[in-house]
Parts: structure tokens; C-alpha cells; sequence
């Protein structure tokens, strides 16, 4: 199993930049699924999330609005609040350290699929980097008599997330972090690019291999669009006037 060795600040928060989370995913899929590099199809992301990172998928009505998609839980805890449809209140579920929560209309739901996906790699992205930074935090808690659960509610908002230079706070820089993981353990760079190549890099060309990213990878056209300004091929397709409208 690979286990990346990341640099962090003093207070365990990683410092990465999106080439190092590119890496790091590719890393992961070689060990995990290699064969996408030389036939090129969907991540089984399920199977990594449970069976690699040894994690416990559950499904929750996270909120009354769908305000949370996912939460990874760091250590046990019977007192995560969730939302039960049928009484119309909150409550209170019990969850092992290690379980990723998912919000039950994500599997629920028509036309969720690729939300899903999404989510389910961001929050593997934060069973990868995260889980020092929220012991420290619940450490340092605890010295001050707050005995609190280590848990992290991703907003609906968090996905695909905030622009880099937008980032200010800790929670800031974990949801950029887990949000670039997904997008890159989804649609590794070597075979997204090897896609784009096929095509060129005219504007026809981006917007055929955008299609062909989103059916190959079972991405929404969103998340392939951020991939795409993230690996600087959008930057370049976009100085011709002739680039489709959705871009």
C-alpha cells in the first residue's frame, strides 16, 4: 500500500502544491488500478475508499437541505447530528474512527452519480492528508478541557471548491487540498493529457476531449472543466474566439 509522505506546517496542517497532489494521486492509482494508464476508463472509487484505505462508507440524511454531502469521521464518536426525514428533527448517529458518511440522496437520487464520485474522492483526500492535522487539534482541545469529536462536515459549497488564491484559513486549504485529490485521483494527469493530445489543443479539439474525459472517467462536465484550468489546457484553448460558450 502507498503512503505518501507529505510536508506539513507546525501545526500538522500539509503544505502541497496541486503538482505534488497530481503525483501523489497517480502514485495511488498505479498501486491501486494501474491499468487505467494503458485503458483508460472509470475509477472504481468505492473500491478504493473501502477496500484500499480500509474505510467504512455510510449514508446519512447529513441535513434537511443537502447542505453536507459527505463527513470523514477521525475517531469514534456517538454523537454525529443527522437529520431523520420521517420525524422531521435532528438527532444523534454513533460511527467508528474511519467511516466516510455520505448524504443518503446521493445514492438515493436520480442524476447524483457524478456528485457522488466527487465527493467520495474528496473525502478520500482527507483520510490521506488530514487525520494528523484533527489529532493535533483535538489534542490541543483537550488540554483546555473541550472534549469534542473529531469530525469534518464537507459543505455543499466545498465542492469542487474555492480558487487557490482565495485560500485563507486551515478549513480553507484542507478543502482545497481534498477537492484537488478528487479531481486528480478521478482523472489522473497522464491520461487525461494523453486525451487532449489525441485531440490538440485547438478549441474543437479541447471541447471533443472534454466529452470524451467526462464519458471515459464518469465525470459531471464541471469537474472536467476545473481539470482541465488546473492542468493549463483551458488557459491556452481560450485565447481563440471561436471556443465554445460553456467554457
Amino acid at each position: 500500500m502507498y503512503n505518501p509522505i507529505v510536508r506539513t506546517d507546525y501545526h500538522s496542517l500539509p503544505v502541497l502544491k496541486r503538482d505534488e497532489i497530481d503525483d501523489i494521486a497517480e502514485r495511488f492509482l498505479r498501486d491501486y488500478q494501474p491499468d487505467v494508464f494503458t485503458n483508460p476508463t472509470a475509477i472504481d472509487i468505492d473500491g478504493f475508499l473501502e477496500g484500499y484505505l480500509k474505510a467504512t462508507p455510510d449514508y446519512q440524511y447529513l441535513s434537511n437541505n443537502m447542505i453536507y454531502l459527505g463527513m470523514t469521521v477521525f475517531q469514534d464518536t456517538n454523537s454525529i447530528p443527522v437529520f431523520n426525514p420521517y420525524k422531521n428533527e435532528a438527532e444523534y448517529f454513533s460511527a467508528k474512527a474511519n467511516t466516510v458518511i455520505f448524504d443518503t440522496r446521493l445514492v438515493e437520487e436520480a442524476n447524483q452519480e457524478h456528485r457522488y464520485r466527487f465527493t467520495a474522492g474528496h473525502e478520500c483526500g482527507h483520510l490521506i492528508f488530514h487525520r494528523p492535522y484533527f489529532l493535533r487539534q483535538h489534542r490541543l482541545r483537550m488540554q483546555f478541557g473541550i472534549d469534542d469529536d473529531i469530525i469534518l462536515q464537507c459543505r455543499r459549497t466545498d465542492l469542487p471548491g474555492a480558487k487557490k488564491g482565495r485560500l485563507k484559513t486551515d478549513s480553507d486549504w484542507l478543502e482545497w487540498q481534498a477537492n484537488q485529490f478528487s479531481g486528480s485521483f478521478l482523472m489522473p494527469k497522464s491520461a487525461v493529457m494523453a486525451i487532449v493530445n489525441d485531440y490538440g489543443t485547438t478549441p474543437a479539439g479541447v471541447y471533443r476531449a472534454l466529452n470524451e474525459i467526462e464519458e471515459t472517467f464518469n465525470m459531471s462536465t464541471e469537474a472536467v472543466i476545473n481539470r482541465l484550468r488546473n492542468l493549463g489546457v483551458l488557459k491556452a484553448a481560450v485565447k481563440d474566439t471561436t471556443i465554445p460558450l460553456l467554457f
